[in-house]
C-alpha cells in the first residue's frame, strides 16, 4: 500500500486543524468513491464550483478519515459550519492538490464540451486503465491510495514511452516507403504511422533528436571502461 507521508509531501498536502490537532488533507480514489456512496453525487464530474453543503460535508469527511481522525458525518458537519468559508477554502485547495493540473490546449484545437460522465462506466474505465496489465498493472489497494494526480502522472509516462516506441517505429516505417520502388507522391513522416500523436513541440529540439540524445547518453554510459581511456590514459 502506498505510503500516505510519501502521498502528503509529493502533494503538498494542505493542513486544516481541528479536534486539537492539525491533519494532512488529501483526495485519493478510496475517498473520492466513499464521498460518493454518503452523498450520492458523481465525484468524477464532482467540481468545487458552487458545490453544495452535502458534498463539502462528505469531502471533509473522507478527508480526515483518511488522515486518521475518528470522528462521525455529523461532527463533519460541525466543523465545516464552524468557519464555512475558510474550511471551504481548505477543503478547495486540497481538491486542487489531489486532481491533475489543467493541459495546455492546442491554439488550432478549440476546446470541445464538456460530456456528462457516465457514472459506472467511468469509474470502470479508471478502474480498468489502473489495474490491468495492459494499463499501469497496479493491484486495487494500490489504485485507491493513489490520487488523480499520481495516477495521471503515471498515465502520462505511460503514454511518453509508448509515444517513442511509435515514433521510432514509425520512423522505419516512413523511410522504408519514402524510398520504395513506389514512394507515395507526398512524403510520409513518422508520426503517420503513431496512435498516439505526439503534442506540440516547445522545445526547438525535435522528439528525433531528443531520442538520439538520450541513446547517446545510454551508449557512454554502457561503454566499456577500456574504450573510454583516452590515449594519456594508456
Amino acid at each position: 500500500m502506498p505510503d500516505r507521508w510519501l502521498s502528503n509531501i509529493l502533494h503538498g498536502a494542505v493542513p486544516f486543524r481541528a479536534l486539537g490537532r492539525e491533519w494532512k488533507l488529501l483526495f485519493t480514489y478510496r475517498t473520492l468513491l466513499e464521498c460518493q456512496e454518503l452523498t450520492g453525487i458523481q465525484m468524477l464530474g464532482a467540481s468545487m464550483e458552487n458545490a453544495p453543503t452535502r458534498l463539502l460535508r462528505g469531502l471533509l469527511f473522507v478527508a480526515l478519515r483518511r488522515a486518521g481522525a475518528d470522528l462521525t458525518l455529523e461532527e463533519a458537519g460541525t466543523l465545516l459550519t464552524r468557519d464555512i468559508r475558510q474550511t471551504t477554502a481548505v477543503i478547495g485547495r486540497a481538491w486542487s492538490a489531489s486532481m491533475p493540473a489543467p493541459e495546455k490546449r492546442s491554439k488550432e484545437k478549440p476546446q470541445k464540451k464538456a460530456e456528462k460522465p457516465k457514472q459506472q462506466q467511468e469509474w470502470m474505465e479508471h478502474w480498468a486503465a489502473a489495474t490491468s496489465q495492459d494499463g499501469l498493472g497496479l493491484s486495487e489497494d494500490q489504485w485507491l491510495e493513489l490520487t488523480p494526480r499520481q495516477v495521471h502522472a503515471l498515465q502520462k509516462v505511460r503514454i511518453e514511452r509508448m509515444q517513442r516506441e511509435e515514433f521510432l517505429n514509425g520512423l522505419v516505417a516512413c523511410t522504408t516507403a519514402n524510398f520504395s520502388m513506389s514512394p507515395p507522391k507526398k512524403p510520409l513522416k513518422a508520426d503517420d504511422f503513431m496512435i498516439h500523436k505526439l503534442p506540440e513541440e516547445e522545445s526547438n529540439e525535435s522528439i528525433g533528436d531528443q531520442i538520439f540524445s538520450s541513446m547517446q547518453a545510454f551508449k557512454l554510459v554502457g561503454a566499456p571502461v577500456s574504450r573510454m581511456r583516452t590515449k594519456g590514459d594508456i
